[in-house]
């Protein structure tokens, strides 16, 4: 399958009323070569503390969400690095203009592969922590960060776990003083935006408190959030083994239409109700843009036809 092209991420944009400022899949058509990210496109590894850079976060064909390449993070136990207080070792990535922190949106496939670290993304201001989420390998937890109303930072359990071995899509968004996280288009924290000044850095990182890899694909960064983006509470999508795309939303949906890489309309069905099921069979395999109406607002979202 072919990687989301710039026709997409253009045709994203033109639905979403998104400012894209960063976006990557890490393929060979971007510039990346297999192997270690070090110097690749602005990224770096994590420098060390005797000089140099760590090794082995790797551009990767183990797997991909979409596509051939993946960046991986894995661990340095067998190099004799010990296990680090935070998420630290992995790939970094320095904003050419820093990004406000009240106008943000952040989406990225990712996968586990029997990680028994903890892994964090991280967006970075000055020498400041801003937005982060942490996957606890050994427990399968999603973890938010919060302002814990006393000038200290809480973690927060979302009560939802990832699986090892599988891709999933993890999204923030940060709008003003409130934080939302989703996992596979639901979502699954709101809190409070506690992020401050502008993010100029981004890490992929994990903390070698055990052995194992992570995969990064198909990452998006947004500084300006929809005007018409339905409130995603309760909001779900999938599609299941029989390629239908089934829809539940809070409230009653009146029309779904469905985009190909191209910007043409393949499918348009009314609905009227809370849930919807979307036959795709007539689809090729790929990538396509759903797009559901609700009252007159909009909120669009990928999905892949296998």
């Amino acid at each position: 399958m072919k990687k989301i092209t710039l026709t997409f991420a253009a045709l994203v944009a033109a639905f979403t009323m998104q400012a894209q400022v960063f976006s990557t899949s890490f393929e060979a058509n971007e510039g990346f070569t297999l192997g270690d990210i070090n110097n690749q496109n602005g990224w770096i590894s994590t420098p060390m503390n005797g000089g140099g850079n760590v090794t082995k976060q790797d551009i990767s064909d183990d797997f991909a969400s979409d596509g051939t390449y993946a960046f991986k993070i894995t661990d340095l136990v067998a190099d004799g690095i010990p296990a680090q207080s935070g998420a630290i070792i992995g790939g970094f990535y320095d904003f050419t203009t820093p990004i406000d922190h009240t106008s943000f949106s952040f989406e990225a496939d990712i996968y586990l592969d029997n990680s028994a670290f903890n892994a964090a993304i991280q967006m970075i201001t000055g020498q400041n922590y801003g937005m982060m989420v942490f996957f606890e390998g050994t427990t399968g937890k999603i973890i938010a960060v919060d302002d814990d109303g006393a000038g200290g930072l809480t973690t927060i359990d979302t009560g939802v776990t990832f699986t090892n071995g599988t891709w999933g899509t993890i999204k923030v968004e940060l709008s003003g003083s409130n934080a939302t996280l989703y996992w596979n288009g639901t979502s699954i924290y709101t809190g409070t935006n506690w992020s401050s000044g502008q993010f100029d850095q981004m890490r992929l990182a994990h903390d070698n408190s055990g052995v194992g890899s992570m995969y990064f694909d198909n990452m998006v960064i947004s500084n300006s959030l929809s005007t018409e983006t339905i409130a995603q509470a309760n909001f779900k999508h999938f599609v299941d083994a029989n390629a239908i795309l089934n829809i539940n939303a809070e409230n009653a949906m009146n029309n779904v239409a469905v985009f190909n890489l191209l910007g043409q309309e393949v499918i348009n069905q009314n609905v009227e109700a809370k849930d919807a099921q979307i036959n795709l069979n007539s689809l090729n395999a790929g990538v396509y843009l759903v797009q559901v109406n609700i009252n007159g607002q909009k909120e669009s979202f990928k999905v892949i036809k296998k």
